[in-house]
C-alpha cells in the first residue's frame, strides 16, 4: 500500500495541495474518479431496491474511501 495522504505532505510538504479539495483541479478528479465509480455500480442498481442512486452512492464510496485511507 502507497503512504497516506498525511504522511506524503509530511515528507514533500509541496504535495499537500494535490489532496486539498478547495483546489477546483482537485475537485475535477474526485468527479471523475466517482464518474467512474458510477460506471462500475450502475448495472447493479437496476435491480437493487437501494433508495440511494448510483451517483449517490459513487460519491459516500468515494469520499468514505479517501476518509478510510487518512486512518489506515
Amino acid at each position: 500500500m502507497g503512504m497516506s495522504r498525511r504522511d506524503l505532505a509530511a515528507a514533500h510538504p509541496d504535495a499537500a495541495d494535490l489532496f486539498d479539495l478547495r483546489y477546483p483541479v482537485v475537485q475535477q478528479v474526485y468527479r471523475n474518479f466517482q464518474g467512474l465509480v458510477v460506471e462500475l455500480i450502475s448495472e447493479r442498481f437496476r435491480t437493487a431496491r437501494l433508495k440511494m442512486t448510483p451517483e449517490q452512492t459513487a460519491r459516500a464510496l468515494v469520499f468514505s474511501m479517501r476518509s478510510a485511507r487518512d486512518r489506515g
